[in-house]
């Protein structure tokens, strides 16, 4: 417990932290009582400035504990050597990006610093592109002949800091797209997934390279991986740019000039700006509200939140539910015929302050309405709520004690009902730990939540099966589940995400459950975030994409020989999945599953959440939609 000085205008009140959310709702000067919701009672928050001046001195125990923390990211004291050359190369290339951003103001004297005097750089634009997509609104070109992992050398090399630059012009600079000194700000990012420490003084990195901007109503992305040959100074302060070569696949999109040069346009503002909940609460974001309420209410960092899409008054129209961490309300917001958001939160009664992990918008009576399911945290249950068919709800069941993370909704036994299955992702409380160094619970953690499956009895009313049908042996770290018949036998299987584990495959026959992962090849071992069905190829079979974390560190680490020396070959292999990232499964009906996911390029989502197969540009085969981030604070440059 620490005490915290809140500042509201010109007045300051001391508070202790379990009383911060009052403090919030009746300080003076910032809105009276009886508010409908927290926001409203916070008055204009665009006028005022919330401010935390002053936390008490930290307990020596927590100054240890954080020195401890730093310790354990020292490569320098802990003999990674490779990771030691690592922030050296990052530190160049922050700064090659930072003093590029701006191509048409270059600062060369300043910028050759980075550059060594003999440094060799091959064209960074491949000479034979091949055009894969090209539509009203953008074209996609690729290196598609590049089949081995380092493509052939272009006959054309350029010497020195000044032959860099020129390459870098001819990377950029075509009859097709702009004029350098048109581009006035370039976007740059740099992920190195790769290092080999050569003789002294030398190294190599292998990087992803993410660059965009817009030019004239254009937008364009690339995306390369360059090897880059380093060599230090003696002080081993500043690492210097010696050979750069294209490696590995080259992509580049350009938007087309058209009456809508874009795919999608940013409406957040133009449909939720008529609410006083988007003005004064939902667009201060995350961390303004972490600063200001009491930890106990379970405003998770991680915002593991949820959303759900329907039509609660029958109107034609899809509304949406979201759910909010502890403290805030969760929000109903009705669609206008003019497309905008109205906030009936309150009226429809669905406004709780429990803090929210998942909801569903479905049909579980079958009345012809959306019923409301709500997985919440800070008080365990699983809310169901009758609407009655105007977009107004009543709680009708609650499933007690149970942390639920994500929920989805079936009709497994053919009852035309449907029926609940709800992920709990949570530790037991004697749970190994992850973090001290227990190797089975890493890969093959086994002490999470019960997950539980829910059977439809009608009236909704609701019985817990899942022991019944086969799913006992379901308590991993589950994020997410889907429903998909991917057998072609007129029932409902189940495909289920898990963290630090194998996933799980549960195959229906009869209404009966049995994990076929393992068998059908199907388990992607990975940190498990989010699945998705589709038919990417159009063979006719349902594949499956699994969003999990890809790790820059993960790949430039676990392959050398000094990582987990002890570890069996078996598990040496399932760390390399947990860092490769994303994985897509082809559906080969009777041969099970085959990974695809390195050969069709679709490994490198960053540390993705959650995925979605969509046509997003109405061609008739399936796109990858991937949402992805951490948290990072006031660093927004992170790619």
């Amino acid at each position: 417990m620490y005490d915290v000085i809140v500042q509201c205008g010109r007045r300051l009140a001391l508070w202790r932290r379990s009383c911060l959310l009052v403090a919030l709702v009746v300080l003076p000067g910032c809105g009276g009582s009886g508010s409908e919701d927290v926001s409203q009672g916070l008055g204009n928050l665009s006028e005022r400035t919330f401010v935390v001046d002053h936390v008490s001195t930290v307990s020596a125990a927590e100054t240890a504990r954080k020195q401890w923390l730093d310790s354990l990211d020292d490569p320098q004291a802990d003999g990674w050597e490779s990771e030691v050359l690592h922030n050296q190369a990052k530190k160049s290339l922050s700064k090659l990006s930072e003093w590029l951003a701006k191509p048409n103001e270059l600062d060369t004297q300043k910028l050759s610093r980075l550059f060594d005097k003999e440094m060799l750089c091959e064209s960074l634009r491949p000479a034979a592109l091949t055009t894969v997509y090209e539509g009203e609104n953008f074209l996609v070109r690729r290196n598609v002949a590049a089949d081995t992992e380092e493509v052939a050398a272009v006959p054309q090399t350029y010497r020195g800091f000044e032959g860099f630059l020129e390459s870098f012009r001819h990377l950029l600079v075509r009859e097709d797209f702009f004029a350098l000194q048109s581009l006035p700000r370039l976007n740059m990012a740099f992920k190195v997934y790769d290092i080999d420490v050569r003789e002294e003084q030398h190294f190599s990195t292998k990087q992803y390279v993410a660059m965009s901007g817009v030019v004239e109503n254009q937008t364009f992305e690339i995306h390369s991986e360059w090897l880059i040959d380093w060599i230090t100074d003696e002080s081993h302060e500043l690492a210097k740019l010696q050979r750069i070569r294209v490696v590995g696949p080259f992509e580049e999109t350009l938007s087309q000039m058209s009456a809508t040069p874009t795919l999608f346009s940013e409406c957040t503002e133009s449909i939720l700006s008529n609410n006083r909940s988007f003005q004064e609460q939902l667009i201060w974001g995350r961390n303004f509200w972490r600063h200001r309420m009491d930890a106990q209410l379970d405003t998770n960092i991680s915002g593991h939140n949820g959303i759900a899409v329907g039509d609660v008054n029958g109107d034609g129209l899809e509304d949406v539910y979201l759910c909010q961490p502890g403290g805030l309300p969760n929000r109903l917001f009705v669609r206008n015929l003019d497309g905008t958001l109205t906030d009936c939160s309150n009226a429809a009664g669905v406004d709780w302050n429990d803090s929210s992990r998942g909801a569903l918008l479905v049909d579980l009576d079958n009345d012809g309405d959306q019923d409301l399911v709500v997985a919440t945290r800070s008080k365990p249950a699983t809310i169901i709520m009758s609407n009655d068919g105007s977009g107004k709800f009543e709680l009708s069941h609650v499933v007690p004690d149970v942390t639920g993370t994500m929920l989805c909704a079936a009709d497994f036994d053919g009852d035309a009902l449907l029926d609940l299955y709800i992920c709990a992702e949570h530790a037991d409380a004697d749970a190994p730990s992850l973090r001290g160094g227990v190797l089975n619970a890493f890969v093959d953690f086994d002490h999470g939540g019960k997950n539980l499956l829910l059977r439809n009895d009608g009236d909704l009313q609701f019985t817990n099966v899942t022991d019944e049908v086969g799913m006992a042996e379901n308590h991993r770290l589950s994020f997410a589940a889907s429903w998909e018949d991917f057998d072609d036998d007129g029932d409902q299987d189940l495909y289920v995400a898990n963290d630090f584990g194998p996933n799980h495959l549960y195959r229906n026959e009869a209404g009966n459950f049995t994990d076929v992962a393992a068998e059908l090849e199907g388990e992607d071992r990975n940190f498990g975030m989010s699945v998705s069905w589709g038919d990417y190829d159009r063979d006719g079979r349902m594949d499956v994409y699994v969003s999990n974390m890809f790790s820059a560190a993960g790949n430039r680490i676990v392959p050398k020989d000094d990582f987990q020396p002890d570890a069996a070959a078996a598990e040496r292999a399932i760390f390399k999945q947990f860092a490769r990232g994303n994985t897509l499964l082809k559906n080969a009906s009777q041969d099970g599953f085959v990974d695809v996911s390195t050969e069709h390029r679709v490994t490198m989502g960053r540390w993705a959440w959650g995925s979605n197969f969509v046509d997003i540009n109405n061609d008739g085969w399936e796109d990858l939609l991937v949402a992805n981030g951490n948290i990072t604070g006031d660093a927004a440059d992170d790619l």
